[in-house]
């Protein structure tokens, strides 16, 4: 989980550029205002990946801490 959580993170962080700086295809106020929703969209899709990788992480972290302590209980017994 944690390399996957990773990986998501590697991966939108060369996406950003293209998610959240899209230009205007005209100079009139529609192409101003659909480039501003797509950005806006593409700074939400940020913010979600950016959770769905931590909770990865703390998923990841959580079995191995997990599988630690099983790992040490068996030791002792």
């Amino acid at each position: 989980m944690v390399k996957l959580a990773d990986r998501v993170s590697t991966a939108k962080t060369q996406k950003v550029p293209v998610t959240t700086k899209v230009l205007p295809p005209g100079t009139d106020s529609v192409s101003a205002l659909l480039a501003g929703y797509f950005n806006t969209r593409g700074q939400q899709y940020q913010l979600h990946t950016d959770r769905g990788a931590e909770i990865g992480r703390e998923i990841g972290q959580g079995v191995t801490a997990a599988a630690k302590a099983y790992e040490d209980a068996d030791t002792i017994l």
